[in-house]
């Protein structure tokens, strides 16, 4: 045998094992539905199925053949049993008929509480907008408290300048409040000038000498202040008189 007639002979060998997989289980569905088919004509009969009352004939028109007592009791027992079976339907019926009722009357009921409910949860058009203001508000107030914090952080700064511009006039008024220094043996060496003020950066005490067209004035660096000094008197009425003359305002600084 070659190869390929190997390979057919196991398919059709698998093909066969399908067919007779597809064949039993046609046949087990088959009597599966059979089965149910029977089933269901058996409870369908069995539920509809209705008592048949006995043929009881009349005493009167039978011959003279007396019937035996046994015989009359045997139908006056037959006849309220078959009257309580026809009777038992009836009452399942009505039982079924005040259930669906009651259920009705439940669902009616039911009906206009859900429609209450939906209406509290849903709000009005006048709810809506009173929420939609109420959330504009607090987006007015929410800009109203940032720019008031921006104010105050302007404020802090302004106040942090004016407080180091404070310190730095008290430096100045300190060291004018300061006493005289005792006048030393060699008084050739000591010149006098006139202070007019202190600044952070060389260039503001240079923009100063040039706002007020300051002649004989310079600037020196002292305790990481550029302060700005006019003249080199040597003797301090010379100094004063120079004040007075050009009306410059200020306080005398010794400087060698």
């Amino acid at each position: 045998m070659n190869h390929n007639e190997f390979r057919e002979v196991l398919k059709r060998a698998e093909q066969r094992k399908k067919k007779e997989k597809m064949e039993r289980l046609i046949i087990f569905l088959s009597g599966l539905l059979a089965f149910m088919l029977f089933a269901g004509a058996g409870l369908y009969f069995l539920s509809n199925k209705e008592v048949s009352e006995p043929q009881v004939t009349n005493i009167n028109k039978l011959p003279s053949s007396p019937q035996p007592p046994k015989q009359i009791e045997e139908n006056n027992q037959i006849q309220p049993q078959n009257q309580i079976t026809s009777e038992q339907p009836n009452i399942e019926q009505n039982q079924e008929n005040k259930l669906e009722k009651q259920k009705e009357t439940k669902q009616a009921e039911e009906k206009p509480n859900q429609k209450e409910q939906e209406k509290e949860t849903k709000p009005t058009l006048k709810e809506q907008e009173k929420i939609v203001e109420k959330e504009k508000q607090k987006e007015i107030k929410q800009t109203e408290a940032k720019s008031n914090q921006k104010e105050q952080e302007k404020a802090k700064q302004t106040e942090n300048k004016q407080k180091e511009e404070e310190k730095i006039v008290k430096k100045e008024s300190e060291n004018k409040q300061q006493p005289k220094m005792e006048e030393k043996p060699q008084q050739e060496n000591i010149i006098y000038s006139i202070q007019i003020g202190a600044f952070s950066t060389e260039e503001k005490a240079k923009s100063v000498i040039k706002e007020q067209n300051l002649k004989n004035a310079f600037v020196i660096n002292e305790g990481g202040l550029y302060k700005v000094l006019v003249g080199k008197f040597k003797s301090e009425k010379d100094a004063r008189d120079y004040m007075r003359e050009h009306d410059i305002k200020g306080f005398l600084k010794i400087t060698k």
